[in-house]
């Protein structure tokens, strides 16, 4: 089952607004901070000051989810144009029947990927779509077929790296995949 929600840590009541439950007016309160993943995509915007820090929770997530699946239900496809794979440490060093190759860092690696990614997702989509099912979840659900993979595609530091074509791909995959 692809995960609804993904949490990515807490939030915390910095300001100690005065608890409607408790009367003490210091009173810290924390909750899960959830982030709804499924039909969605996940972006960031970051200040080069919290680059490690946004990095850090892409490359989280993406392990909770690979963490969620059924082994060899994901695959993972890196892009680091500026650290090479040093963006992400642990994704880069996963065994490559997770990680699809290597990381992609040039930008002709780039436009081949995403290109392929966006084709693959146009054949299943169709695939799946004539044969009554809403989504690939759906599908790999009520399926006695080999299940779909799922596949993440984790950016560093975009739009570097990314001509017109590679942008284009990867908005088509954002909208649709």
């Amino acid at each position: 089952h692809f995960p609804d929600f993904l949490r990515v840590g807490n939030l915390l009541n910095y300001k100690k607004t005065p608890s409607k439950i408790l009367e003490d007016v210091a009173y810290k309160t924390e909750i899960p901070f959830l982030l709804p993943i499924k039909d969605f995509g996940m972006g960031f915007f970051m200040n080069v000051k919290y680059k490690d820090r946004i990095n850090s929770i892409i490359e989280l997530s993406a392990l909770k989810i690979m963490a969620s699946l059924p082994n060899g239900l994901i695959k993972v496809s890196l892009i680091d144009k500026t650290g090479a794979g040093q963006n992400f440490p642990t994704l880069s060093t996963l065994h490559e029947k997770f990680i699809d190759g290597k990381v992609l860092s040039e930008d002709t690696e780039i436009e081949l990927e995403l290109e392929s990614l966006k084709n693959s997702m146009s054949t299943i989509t169709q695939s799946i779509a004539a044969n009554g099912f809403e989504s690939v979840e759906d599908y790999n659900k009520k399926t006695d077929e080999v299940p779909q993979q799922y596949q993440i595609i984790c950016v560093s530091n975009f739009p570097t790296g990314f001509n017109k074509k590679s942008t284009e791909n990867l908005l088509a995959l954002m909208e649709s995949g």
